[in-house]
């Protein structure tokens, strides 16, 4: 079980003599059982380290520490303590690279806390420091550090020498999670300022041996895609954002196998300026969702994504009030409004203003949006006598010149009639989706499908049956015939999500 949060029985003093027999004092903490972390400038070219838990305190615990792993590049340090034990690993976070700023709170055994014993009883001592403070986030992004700001010294007691010497090595937390240690004093940042070395920077200075070393010992994953959670609060868009994200991570297959000729097709058609809209379509099982979550998840450089994934066995997630709530979502943060749903406008309106807005923005760092619909065909809006519009309806019928639309479906049902006719929709380039013998097949979909279909009245069960035993061939004036419906009854069934489900090879015609 992991520990949250600054713990004081896990700080203790680095006590260092050198292979010259000078003493030099740090700061680390146990992290997990026999292990401590520090500076690696603290023990470096030490003969001895020492490593001293609750000194002058009931229960003080000092013990002759060795190294266990160590990188002068990342200036970070482990060393083993036999026998100390602790309650837990400790929690370690990453900082998202957002405008924002980080409360902190450290403790040391800094120069200026040196101390002498009034009663003649002891020899000087260095004090415990607790400082709180804040960090701006994206202060001192080039030497990897976070800019940790606390209450100033009131004098620089010795100009020669740095009042925060003995503090390197001290841990640092956000919250309940370590973000780093301190490192450095810069004279020239004030008497406040303390220079932190970041958790989530250390993999930039490891190569993989050294990182696989590293993360054998700590037992946690550093790196990109690791285990730091980022501790920096999420506010309502981007917690939206990081909400949509995993919906999506979860649709995506675990890896795109043989598409990269579609993958390439869509970089080209993102890049374009020639044509607005692409309908990708594909039979059942075809893998048509694969690809686009994989894209949403992975687009080129220079595209930002927002999606809406059809799932008609989601209420919440099939028609077009669904698909306007999850865009404004997804577009406040990118349009730089927060509190979107707070917006006195209609939610139609708010969605189309935002995709300007947002349009707007990324063409001044000249990046491309790209809306993907999923699954268009799943719409539960589009049948005849709906109450709400398709969602083929709203999508954007001009959108702005760096706003490029990607949707997938099956080839039946078509485009929805409510979808004006000059609408980019019904004119857009089509492409076929083949299926390969990587598709994403599930057979639990399809009897999910047929099970939904047969639960249909008489009429839907009978249309399914007929078609069923005719294996297709069956023309409109057939299914009149057998199943007694008028040719507008029947139509507009066989242009309703329940349509898409039988052979594609049946023809609807007269």
């Amino acid at each position: 079980m992991s520990t949250p949060g600054l713990d004081v029985r896990r700080v203790a003093e680095i006590i260092v003599t050198s292979g010259h027999g000078e003493r030099r004092r740090g700061t680390g903490c146990l992290i997990r059982d026999g292990l401590v972390l520090t500076a690696e400038h603290v023990v470096r070219g030490a003969r001895t380290v020492d490593v001293r838990f609750d000194a002058d305190r009931p229960g003080e615990r000092t013990h002759r520490a060795a190294l266990a792993w160590s990188h002068a590049g990342t200036d970070a340090a482990l060393l083993t303590v036999a026998g100390e034990k602790a309650d837990g690993p400790l929690l370690l976070g990453g900082i998202g690279e957002r405008d924002a700023v980080l409360r902190c709170t450290t403790l040391g055994f800094p120069r200026h806390k040196l101390r002498t014993d009034p009663t003649g009883a002891a020899l000087a001592y260095r004090d415990s420091c607790h400082a709180q403070g804040s960090a701006a986030v994206l202060g001192n992004r080039r030497e990897g550090t976070l800019d940790l700001r606390v209450p100033p010294l009131d004098r620089d007691p010795d100009p020669d020498r740095s009042p925060w010497e003995g503090m390197s090595g001290a841990p640092v937390f956000s919250g309940e999670r370590l973000v780093g240690i301190v490192a450095r004093h810069h004279r020239s940042d004030g008497l406040g300022s303390l220079a932190v070395l970041r958790v989530d920077r250390w993999h930039e200075r490891l190569d993989a041996a050294e990182q696989a070393a590293l993360e054998a010992l700590i037992g946690v994953r550093v790196g990109p895609g690791g285990d730091l959670r980022d501790v920096l609060p999420l506010d309502g868009g981007a917690l939206a954002q990081s909400a949509h994200v995993r919906q999506v991570r979860d649709i995506a297959p675990p890896r795109l196998v043989a598409r990269e000729a579609e993958i390439e097709e869509l970089v080209t058609f993102c890049a374009g300026r020639d044509e607005p809209y692409q309908w990708w379509q594909a039979l059942p099982w075809s893998g048509k969702t694969a690809l686009a979550s994989t894209f949403v998840l992975h687009p080129p450089a220079g595209v930002r994504t927002v999606s809406f994934f059809v799932t008609a066995r989601w209420a919440e997630q099939a028609d077009s009030d669904a698909f306007t709530d999850a865009l404004i979502a997804q577009l406040a943060p990118l349009a730089g409004i927060a509190g979107a749903e707070a917006v006195p406008a209609g939610r139609d309106p708010l969605r189309r203003l935002l995709l300007e807005r947002a349009a707007e923005r990324l063409a001044e760092r000249d990046e491309t949006l790209l809306l993907v619909v999923d699954g268009l065909d799943e719409d539960r809006g589009a049948g005849p006598g709906s109450p709400r519009p398709s969602i083929a309806a709203l999508l954007p019928p001009r959108p702005p010149a760096n706003v490029r639309v990607l949707v997938t479906s099956r080839p039946h049902p078509g485009v929805p009639l409510d979808v004006p006719g000059d609408h980019p929709l019904r004119h857009c380039p089509r492409r076929r989706l083949d299926a390969n013998d990587f598709a994403r097949h599930t057979r639990e979909e399809a009897k999910r499908e047929l099970h939904e279909a047969l639960r249909g009245d008489r009429a839907q069960v009978d249309l399914l049956g007929l078609v069923t035993a005719a294996q297709g061939g069956l023309t409109l004036r057939d299914l009149v015939e057998l199943t007694g419906l008028l040719p507008y009854e029947l139509e507009a069934r066989l242009s309703s999500v329940f349509g898409r489900s039988l052979e594609t090879r049946t023809r609807w015609d007269l």
